[in-house]
């Protein structure tokens, strides 16, 4: 009963957090490296759309951030916010990489706690893309 009524207020719990919250979270990991912390903040079937691919699913989510985050990456790839906000469940952010050589915007849809769906745009180099098979 009691396991009930824990299981019962998580998905409340989740919808506690902002888009811009999540974002910043998952920044926060990105920057730590944690790519499960990362993969984490993703539905199970969410989707991340970037460089003309769709990436889709959690798993493999993770393996690309793995290849651009983790600690197999080539480079460094550290992500400084510019700017952060919301409206509704979609939230945006714009930012700079490696000390502006890299400039970008992101947009994510976020649901029950969880990004659903996000659109990554980028110029300047970019971060490594690492290839998924």
């Amino acid at each position: 009963m009691v396991a009930a009524v824990g299981l019962a207020a998580a998905p409340a719990f989740a919808q506690d957090f902002t888009p811009e919250q999540i974002i910043q979270r998952h920044v926060d990991a990105a920057n730590r490296g944690d790519t499960a912390a990362m993969a984490g903040d993703y539905a199970e079937d969410a989707e991340v759309l970037e460089l003309g691919r769709a990436i889709h699913g959690r798993a493999a989510i993770k393996a690309a951030f793995d290849g651009i985050f983790g600690a197999g990456a080539k480079t460094k790839f550290t992500v400084t916010p510019t700017r952060i906000w919301s409206d509704g469940d979609t939230g945006f952010i714009t930012w700079t990489a490696n000390g502006g050589a890299v400039k970008g915007a992101d947009t994510y849809l976020v649901r029950r706690g969880k990004i659903i769906a996000q659109a990554v745009f980028f110029g300047g180099g970019g971060p490594p893309r690492p290839s998924l098979k």
